[in-house]
């Protein structure tokens, strides 16, 4: 987890060396699970360091030691970095921001510790007469996270204002109270303020009157803030203003690039400030010229024609202008077509192959890095790739597994043997050979226990803005990949008209190799998905046949690398012993722990395992058994119940030879 927030390795190393290290590096993953800013994360780590080798030089051994020291470390802390005559305001605000990380370290690492944290408001402030209206804000009148924020925000204020007075029960509030209420925020407040605070009153008023909280509805008491015709016409400024606005960005800097483009998106589209920041990558359609904006204000999505202008500015800042993330791999730059002297005849490549019905998606992938590299090298001609150039291309990118290396190899061999054949070339210049696979990589295997405590740190998985119902989603996604053995694309592509439950039936769409199946589930699958689907429709209301089945938005399904991202990040959490020449698990491994499952189960119920390969082949959607086969990994439990059946047929053997 330090590796995400230090460039250096040795400066994560040195954290880590700390007697400490192992309890700072939990306490980073919690922030980063709570979403804090990489900023705030990496103030916090060299005070907890410093706060260690503190402790340690006044004898602290163990964890348990560290609270005994917190109040000295921090007036040491105050003495050697601050003046000595500072104000007593400013003094507790460094102590607090010197306290607090130490203290929600302490929370994590040591068993009991409380300490003194800051007071937290309750999520509803009246949890004991309306324990369920946020949750009603939700469900039944479908609000966003951010508008539920805003009740939240001015209930509070009127919980204050009740307390203040004196009032308790909710079942006496009266007109009086309420006007009262109303007349003193608006002495503090603005208009609009006011006015979504009256607002957020009068659906809380309503609802309790409905619960039977109140006898009488007392919602028509809360009046909205008088608006005058003609009161709020929005400001403007003329277009002669705006150009000079835009001239007078310097566009030499990567921020001027960056602030040149956002004004023009601004500008052309009439965008508002939080769409332009939430635009990505994928919302611009380079071969079409679309730009799409998606997640509007009331769930809208719209797309507009790419402007030429605002095409180049947003090309411009992401060649010249957009820094590479901090730490790990640089972010992948944008793909706009292939660019080479060989694009048109890689083009015609894949449209021959495809037209024979290969999918080649990922051949894509690889030849997009040729050809990148051949517009790189300035490549003037076909005659020009040399079979020294495509060495050096291959040398270029840094693959350690054979297989990964051999597949660049062999579909960029492909593509020079299709161009020799159609006479571009006289002869292929890939003259290097495949690297030899010494070894083959053992999966790792997830047992029952293993699996549902998966599922269970799924399931607390919690909910993002833009990922309602995310543990409950993940948990079912897991769910059906380990008890079905799905691919995960597979999985994800899912349709609700796919999901027969009257014949308990999952309905896979062409998958690899092009391949439909049915794939039958058992009623424990189906209660899992039932409910799965009762949440969504409790999410989104009226769900169409052809919507995706796993989805946190109702418009598009959840890509696959999402998922095994999740994966990946949650599986530190289970603490898993790797065997011994195993490696670490990945998505696919849920997989291979199905086919192993099924095959002890088998031998376990006495059925002849031979026999049923091809049903676990059809099952599965491969070719042939072979293909099966490779899935089949030997583990200790698989071994054990191979050997209890081949005992009672080789001991009759065994003992006839010990007579001899």
């Amino acid at each position: 987890m330090l590796d995400k927030y230090y460039v250096r390795p040795d400066t994560a190393d040195r954290v880590r060396s700390s007697w400490i290290g192992s309890a700072v590096e939990k306490y980073v993953h919690w922030l980063s699970e709570c979403r804090y800013s990489s900023r705030s994360i990496l103030r916090r780590i060299p005070v907890l360091v410093r706060f260690g080798e503190f402790a340690q030089k006044r004898g602290a051994t163990q964890w348990e030691h560290l609270p005994d020291h917190v109040e000295s470390f921090i007036q040491n802390w105050i003495s050697e970095r601050t003046r000595p005559k500072i104000p007593s305001n400013q003094r507790k605000k460094i102590c607090d921001g010197v306290r607090n990380p130490i203290r929600q370290m302490l929370r994590l690492v040591v068993p009991g510790y409380v300490g003194l944290g800051r007071s937290c408001k309750p999520d509803n402030p009246f949890e004991r007469d309306a324990p369920r209206f946020f949750e009603y804000l939700k469900e039944e009148k479908g609000l966003r996270a951010r508008s539920i924020a805003s009740y939240r925000h001015y209930l509070r204020r009127f919980a204050a204002y009740l307390e203040r007075i004196g009032l308790e029960e909710l079942s006496h509030l009266s007109p009086t109270v309420l006007s009262g209420f109303v007349a003193e925020y608006s002495r503090r407040v603005g208009w609009c303020s006011l006015r979504n605070a009256c607002g957020s009153l009068r659906v809380f008023l309503r609802y309790l009157h409905r619960e039977g909280v109140l006898p009488k509805d007392l919602s028509h008491v809360i009046e909205s803030p008088q608006s005058f015709r003609l009161s709020g016409i929005p400001r403007s400024i003329a277009w002669n203003q705006v150009q000079r606005v835009l001239e007078s960005v310097d566009r030499r800097t990567p921020i001027g690039k960056r602030d040149y483009a956002i004004l023009l998106l601004l500008v052309t589209y009439g965008l508002r400030a939080r769409e332009v920041a939430a635009l990505t990558l994928d919302d611009i359609n380079w071969r079409n010229d679309r730009l799409r904006v998606p997640e509007r204000k009331a769930g809208h999505s719209t797309a507009y024609p790419l402007s030429p202008i605002v095409g180049e500015a947003i090309l411009d800042y992401l060649k010249k202008g957009r820094p590479g993330r901090r730490g790990g791999s640089p972010m992948k730059s944008l793909w706009i077509g292939f660019q080479s002297i060989l694009a048109n005849d890689i083009r015609n490549f894949l449209a021959h192959k495809r037209a024979l019905g290969r999918r080649y998606d990922v051949e894509e992938v690889s030849l997009r890095l040729l050809d990148r590299y051949l517009a790189q090298q300035s490549v003037k001609g076909p005659s020009d790739v040399t079979a020294d150039l495509i060495e050096k291309f291959l040398a270029s990118r840094p693959r350690q597994r054979p297989r990964s290396y051999n597949h660049l190899l062999c579909t960029v061999r492909r593509l020079f043997d299709w161009l020799v054949g159609q006479e571009v070339l006289q002869s292929s210049p890939v003259r290097t050979k495949p690297r030899r696979q010494t070894s083959q990589r053992i999966p790792f295997i997830f047992d029952l226990q293993t699996a549902r405590r998966l599922l269970e740190v799924a399931q607390r998985l919690p909910e993002r803005s833009k990922a309602p119902m995310r543990g409950k989603t993940y948990h079912a996604i897991f769910a059906i990949l380990y008890g079905l053995g799905l691919r995960v694309g597979e999985a994800c592509r899912l349709q609700l008209k796919d999901v027969d439950f009257d014949r308990r039936l999952l309905v896979i769409r062409q998958t690899k190799f092009y391949k439909s199946r049915l794939v039958p589930f058992g009623p424990k699958m189906e209660a899992l998905l039932l409910e799965h689907l009762r949440a969504m429709g409790r999410r989104f209301g009226a769900l169409s046949p052809d919507a995706p089945f796993f989805s946190f938005t109702n418009r598009g399904e959840i890509h696959p690398c999402t998922v095994s991202q999740t994966f990946h990040h949650l599986i530190p959490q289970l603490r898993l012993v790797i065997p011994p020449g195993g490696s670490s698990p990945r998505l696919h491994d849920l997989r291979h722990s199905f086919a192993v499952g099924t095959l002890i189960r088998w031998y376990r119920t006495g059925a002849d395992p031979g026999a049923g390969l091809l049903k676990l082949a059809t099952f599965l959607g491969h070719v042939d058994v072979n293909s099966t086969a490779v899935y089949l990994t030997m583990t200790e439990t698989l071994l054990q119940e191979a050997n209890s059946r081949f005992e009672p047929f080789v001991a009759p053997i065994i003992r006839e030879g010990l007579r001899r």
